[in-house]
């Protein structure tokens, strides 16, 4: 298999579901729910298939790199942020990124 093959099959929506499946199996995640898939999603979305498919010569052995970084990527706290799974959660994550103006009256005033 050339590298632009291997690129092109790495990118098909076949593989996309595919590599789904396989990181849900590794790490006993529902496929179904909306949060999972949307976080793993997220992860494939910027990888770099090209470099990918320098380092392998088989989809299998590409799938297998991907997964492998999948999981460096969970294990680094820096690297974790998820979706919360309720509202409530995502309120209380927004609000520890942000400071609201009512904390911070005295600094936006002129």
């Amino acid at each position: 298999m050339t590298q632009a093959e291997l690129v092109r099959e790495l990118e098909s929506p076949v593989n996309l579901i595919k590599l789904i499946n396989l990181i849900c199996a590794k790490y006993g995640l529902d496929s179904k729910k909306h949060t999972n898939l949307t976080n793993i999603k997220a992860f494939l979305g910027p990888l770099q298939v090209d470099s990918i498919a320098n380092q392998v010569s088989s989809i299998d052995a590409a799938n297998a790199l991907i997964v492998d970084l999948y999981d460096k990527k969970r294990s680094d706290p820096r690297l974790r942020a998820s979706l919360p799974e309720d509202l409530d959660r995502t309120k209380q994550y927004l609000l520890k990124l942000i400071k609201t103006p009512g904390e911070d009256k005295e600094a936006l005033t002129p």
